[in-house]
């Protein structure tokens, strides 16, 4: 047996051994059958290229008995070996983390979580309006121009096209998936304005495994 023959041989076990633990740490995660509190980690889990299953239920009684939440909520995350997390913004830094969405060093890690939480900000100004036409009209006109300032001047600082450095972090689908759900939930809010938004908004929605995702999604109105 020559050298070659050796390596070839060792390099064949080690893709065996590589696709193994992927089949072996396959994660599932479990969210209701609609966008919600879900939909950031499941864009991230696309994004991130891995496999994963995505269990959507109607009702999660039977996981409450079974002991497997330790905040009584969804969504849940779950690995084959017993490794579980749950809540969404630490399961998205999870899979950010471990799949290189975190930025490339601690500052930019922490820009991104800077993002992410403005743009979690954003998410609960939109959601306050549900039911109360006051408060949608003051969203409209005061507070999504001014968080779209902010993120239209982010953006320029930055000088790419994403919020931090010039690759995609967590923190862009954060916006991404933000505004995407804003526009649903109030119609006349639009990006219009803010050309850097509106770029990012779409260039977001493009990228190939988000948009083959967006392609298949259930549509649900939440």
């Amino acid at each position: 047996m020559t050298k070659a023959d050796v390596t070839g041989n060792n390099h064949t076990l080690e893709v065996r051994d590589t696709e193994q633990t992927m089949a072996q740490e396959k994660p599932t995660l479990t969210y209701f059958a609609r966008r919600g509190l879900g939909e950031m980690p499941r864009l991230i889990l696309v994004e991130s290229g891995i496999e994963w299953t995505d269990n959507r239920v109607d009702t999660i009684d039977d996981l409450k008995a079974s002991g497997k939440l330790p905040y009584g909520q969804v969504p849940l995350l779950e690995y084959p070996d017993g490794f579980s997390i749950s809540q969404s913004g630490a399961i998205v830094r999870h899979i950010a983390r471990q799949h290189g969405l975190y930025g490339k060093n601690d500052k930019e890690a922490a820009e991104a979580d800077m993002v992410f939480d403005g743009a979690n900000d954003l998410r609960l100004h939109s959601r306050a309006t549900i039911g109360n036409d006051t408060l949608r009209e003051k969203f409209i006109s005061e507070v999504l121009p001014k968080w779209l300032g902010f993120f239209e001047a982010h953006l320029k600082k930055n000088g790419s096209s994403y919020f931090v450095g010039h690759d995609i972090t967590f923190a862009d689908i954060a916006v991404y998936n933000t505004f995407y759900n804003m526009q649903i939930l109030i119609p006349a809010a639009k990006l219009e304005g803010f050309p850097l938004c509106q770029k990012h908004f779409e260039s977001i929605a493009s990228r190939p495994r988000i948009a083959e995702y967006l392609k298949s999604r259930p549509y649900t109105a939440t």
